[in-house]
């Protein structure tokens, strides 16, 4: 029984708790956007945390993923070719041969010029992603600044837009026009003291 008259003070407890009114109003603060800037340039998603889009986090983190690994995976087949190539020498005839033939670090490679080819493809698709991942930092921190400069934006009920037909007159001639006319509130928005 006293656990029964526990759980119902407990419950009207809650329940005064929840209908009380908040006297509170609540204000929009503005994100400054070199803040933001800042952030997502030192460290990619830092600026949508502060933006308080934190859904936005991951996604930049994990489109790194990807970009970081073959990049890295490129420039280590790359540097594996440049050094098979360093293992070959030329002679006086324009060929080259293997300055020591019992080398066993060699890739099974014995072609200079396919060495050749593959330090280039390699290099090409580290470069690629390289240029890759300048891109995304880049749409990172211009995601940053929009979603900075959108924080005071009013989506409320107070915008409108009435179109409605006028007669307009143009030397001496009535003419019949459609009109526009937009509605807009602008409540004071306090600003962050963050900077």
């Amino acid at each position: 029984m006293k656990k029964f008259l526990y759980i119902i003070i407990f419950l009207l407890a809650i329940n005064q708790a929840y209908t009380q009114e908040d006297t509170l109003k609540k204000v929009k603060t503005h994100r400054n956007p070199k803040v933001a800037v800042i952030l997502s340039t030192v460290a990619p998603g830092t600026g949508q945390i502060y933006n308080r889009k934190y859904w936005k986090t991951p996604i930049i983190w994990g489109g790194f993923v990807p970009i970081v690994y073959n990049v890295d995976k490129f420039h280590k087949e790359y540097k594996k070719y440049y050094y098979d190539i360093s293992l070959f020498d030329i002679d006086s005839l324009g060929q080259y041969y293997l300055i020591n033939p019992n080398d066993t670090t060699l890739s099974g490679i014995y072609d200079v010029s396919k060495l050749k080819t593959s330090l280039n493809e390699n290099r090409r698709s580290r470069d690629l992603f390289a240029f890759a991942g300048i891109i995304f930092w880049t749409l990172n921190i211009i995601d940053a600044y929009v979603d900075a400069e959108l924080s005071n934006f009013d989506v409320s009920e107070d915008l409108s837009v009435n179109i409605y037909p006028s007669v307009n007159n143009f030397m001496g001639q009535n003419y019949f026009s459609v009109n526009m006319k937009f509605n807009f509130k602008y409540d004071q928005i306090k600003k962050s003291s963050f900077f």
